[in-house]
Parts: structure tokens; sequence; C-alpha cells
């Protein structure tokens, strides 16, 4: 199934994804009770809204972009040989969702990039 966020006013192309807890994904929580990806690294969507909102705040940049952001999770693959990458979408969505919050707060995002395996090899 495929998700199509919502439009909604011009300034936020996405609308808010329900949160990856609502969402039933199988994440293990950590000891702060976040949920984490496979590396072990939390996973909080209000922080980036929060860190966004700090820079914005603290240095007042006429643009923000959101570079290389994304989890690592467990691709399994099914017995029709497909990848169901459900937590990485609610990871998504939860994080756009995140900068969109930031935007509607004033802070001036003119994007997201998600990172991906390709951005590995930059260190090859």
């Amino acid at each position: 199934m495929r998700h199509s966020p919502t439009p909604s006013p011009a300034r936020r192309p996405f609308r808010r994804a329900a949160s990856c807890a609502s969402a039933g994904t199988p994440w293990v929580a950590g000891s702060s009770g976040l949920p984490l990806t496979e590396m072990g690294w939390e996973i909080h969507a209000p922080s980036l809204t929060a860190l966004l909102l700090r820079v914005h705040r603290d240095y007042a940049p006429k643009k923000m972009l959101v570079t290389e952001n994304g989890g690592a999770f467990p691709d399994a693959v099914g017995e029709d040989g497909r990848v169901r990458d459900t937590d990485r979408m609610h990871y998504l969505f939860d994080h756009i969702g995140a900068v969109a919050d930031a935007a509607d707060q004033g802070a001036p995002m003119a994007g997201y990039m998600v990172w991906s395996l390709m951005d590995n090899f930059e260190w090859a």
C-alpha cells in the first residue's frame, strides 16, 4: 500500500503522518522508551523540529535545508521477494512532518534530503 500525503497550504507540501508508535511499528524501545533504529539510535521526530527551531532562533539563517536524514532498518525479504519497508516509511513521514512543523512555526525550510545507501559511497 502506498501512502500519499495530502497537500495542504503551499508552504507545507506534506501533512503530518500518523506517528510510528500509533502505526504499530515493531521497533524495539530503548531505555528511554523511544523506538530505536537498527544501529541503536533513538527515534524522536519532535527533536528534529526543536533543533530546527533553535537554529532558526539562534542563528537566523535565510534558508535551512535538512541533509542526509534517515534511519537504518532491517530489510526482510518476504516470500514474494519484496521488501515491505514500513519502518522506513513511518520514519520518513514523521521526520518530513517534523520539518513541516518547524516551517509552520517560522523556520525558513528550503528542503529535506533523505539519507540513502548511496551516501555511504562517499567514504569509498
